[in-house]
């Protein structure tokens, strides 16, 4: 594993990933982020957040996701970038293993899981002996002999945890075995997952560790799956649920915009058919790095008339006359898509009926080039022309990308460029195709709520996307309507 190293620590609660996650971070001299620690410290402080963080430390229950993505966000905030990490208890369920490996790539980090695997029966004989240091925080068994009561370390009083305890730790089990081991099969799947054997000796289980990570390091070195621009056949089942979810609920959203709605409502119900339909908002948190204190807050991105792209959802009413950009992205099991369209609302003016079908066709004509082994120029140089033969311009700020493991991935694709130029389309790449148009200045300007971008012009603009595996003969449409 090229660069800084990166690991994620799961496995049952009391099973030993604080230890080994400690030793790990000793071994290489990696910062250690320990959620349940920090939640834990927050439990300890008498604020709103704090007395939440108990409840959820003293019952055994999920924090819900903005809390616990809250909570982490904070932790990563404090670290030197440059620094490689291992975090330990870093979410129970889907939804927060997701979120630490999102949080991860915004902040271009790269994580190997580790599971380490112990039965309940053990945790549970574990959890009757552990102890913490109530100073240093350090687990009993790396700072006493068993019958001591006073920290080797730093010589603080040796307490048990308001957690361990037999009713709590069996519900966190159940939550375990029924959340969590299905979350870090998404690890799994993208050969980013190391197991080992938790029960024995500290240093025994250390020791496999080390083994099963330098084992993985060996076997892996050209395949890591963050830095491959193509996707595996295996996942394509996976990009071809969340296409086909994306593809349903942007149609569905298409058949609710009217008069008198409001981009919020558009929002919700985004939201809540990706959910109904096994997926979850792949745009909702998203954050990149030139904006890190600002998170997308919403699921669909809806832009207005003069605004091009990332138009953030609130009370605005679409009127008559209006054209939307609905920009909408769903990850099912941790695979990403990617689509957009632009819609007129009612009857709108010939010059926005003409400025949405060439945006829709420089995307149809844009397909047509992709084929494994053809420059990306010559997409990008056909898309070009279709926009300017029309009198309308390409904006050059804006590009699409790649896309599957996660939003935006290289290459960046860009909607104008030269024939023969550029890198070649390789066989089973996932990219997301957008050209994105606007009257009469391709320039673009970035409000200040750090995401819409629209016209410097103030003229109206147009945006459609599709996202595509690439193949010998040409593309697969993942996003379909």
């Amino acid at each position: 594993m090229a660069g800084k190293r990166n690991y994620i620590i799961y496995g049952p609660p009391g099973g030993g990933k604080g230890t080994q996650a400690r030793l790990l971070a000793e071994h290489f001299k990696l910062a250690h982020i320990d959620v349940g620690k920090e939640f834990r410290r927050l439990a300890g402080e008498d604020t709103p957040i704090g007395r939440k963080a108990k409840h959820y430390v003293d019952s055994g229950e999920l924090a819900p996701q903005d809390f616990f993505h809250h909570v982490l966000r904070q932790a990563l905030m404090k670290l030197n970038p440059t620094d490689g990490l291992v975090i330990d208890g870093p979410g129970r369920t889907y939804e927060q293993v997701l979120a630490v490996d999102t949080l991860a790539k915004e902040f271009k980090r790269i994580f190997l899981a580790v599971l380490i695997k112990v039965s309940d029966e053990e945790v549970l004989r574990r959890i009757e002996k552990r102890f913490l240091c109530e100073k240093c925080n350090a687990p009993a068994d790396a700072t006493a002999s068993q019958g001591e009561t006073v920290c080797r370390r730093c010589g603080g009083r040796l307490i048990k945890r308001s957690d361990d305890n037999e009713v709590v730790m069996r519900h966190r089990l159940e939550v375990y075995h029924a959340e969590t081991l299905k979350a870090v099969d998404y690890f799994r799947r993208q050969g980013r997952l190391v197991e080992i054997d938790g029960e024995g000796p500290v240093e025994k289980v250390s020791g496999r560790l080390l083994r099963a990570l330098k084992r993985h390091e060996e076997g892996t070195k050209s395949a890591h799956p963050a830095y491959r621009l193509t996707k595996l056949p295996e996942e394509f089942p996976y990009l071809r649920k969340s296409g086909a979810i994306l593809a349903r609920v942007l149609t569905e959203v298409v058949g609710q915009v009217r008069p008198g709605i409001t981009t919020q409502e558009l929002n919700l119900f985004a939201e809540k058919r990706i959910r109904e339909l096994g997926g979850l908002p792949a745009f909702k948190g998203y954050t990149h790095m030139d904006n890190p204190g600002k998170p997308f807050p919403a699921t669909l991105c809806t832009s207005v008339n003069e605004e091009l792209v990332h138009g953030i959802p609130g009370s605005r009413m679409v009127r008559e006359g209006d054209i939307v950009g609905l920009d909408l992205g769903v990850n099912y099991h941790g695979y990403f898509t990617d689509m957009a369209v632009t819609i007129g609302v009612g009857a709108i003016s010939k010059e926005n009926e003409k400025l949405i079908e060439v945006t829709r066709r420089a995307l149809d004509e844009g397909l047509k080039e992709i084929r494994a082994g053809v420059p990306l120029g010559n997409l990008s140089h056909r898309i070009q022309g279709v926009i300017e033969e029309a009198g309308f311009q390409v904006v050059r700020d804006l590009v699409g990308h790649g896309v599957g493991y996660a939003v935006h991935e290289p290459p960046m694709i860009p909607n104008y460029g030269r024939r023969g130029e550029g890198m070649e389309f390789m066989n089973n790449m996932v990219i997301a195709i957008e050209p994105m148009v606007t009257q009469k200045s391709h320039k673009v300007i970035f409000k200040d709520d750090g995401w819409t971008v629209e016209a410097a012009d103030h003229l109206h603009s147009a945006h459609f996307e599709h996202t595509v595996i690439v193949t010998d003969e040409g593309y697969e449409l993942l996003t379909k309507m």
